[in-house]
């Protein structure tokens, strides 16, 4: 399919309200669903090739929004977030005097 400015203007205003909502059913969270929603479309920006029927980019739209939320929510729970002041009693202590001992080549 070719995209030109007209096309995806025509596809955005009849498939972002939608899309907005599924994304926010799956996160709740109104910054993170207008990302996926916003990520969506550029996404179509990018890959308006790999759609060969336009009947069909309304689909495509939401199978690449829901690989995103799954992509992020992966990453997520393999790299949590920590705040640094929480876990700063949790960190082990480093000695400056543990340093100087070393020489270069044991460093290496």
């Amino acid at each position: 399919m070719t995209l030109d400015d007209a096309t995806f203007e025509e596809i955005a205003t009849a498939h972002y309200e939608p899309l907005y909502r599924f994304a926010f059913s799956l996160v709740q969270r109104e910054s993170e669903a207008r990302d996926l929603t916003q990520d969506a479309f550029a996404q179509l920006g990018r890959k308006a090739h790999q759609v060969q029927d336009r009947s069909k980019v309304k689909s495509w739209l939401f199978t690449t929004l829901y690989r995103a939320f799954v992509d992020s929510h992966r990453w997520k729970t393999r790299y949590p977030h920590v705040e640094a002041d929480a876990s700063v009693n949790e960190m082990p202590s480093a000695t400056v005097e543990a340093g100087e001992r070393l020489d270069a080549e044991a460093a290496l």
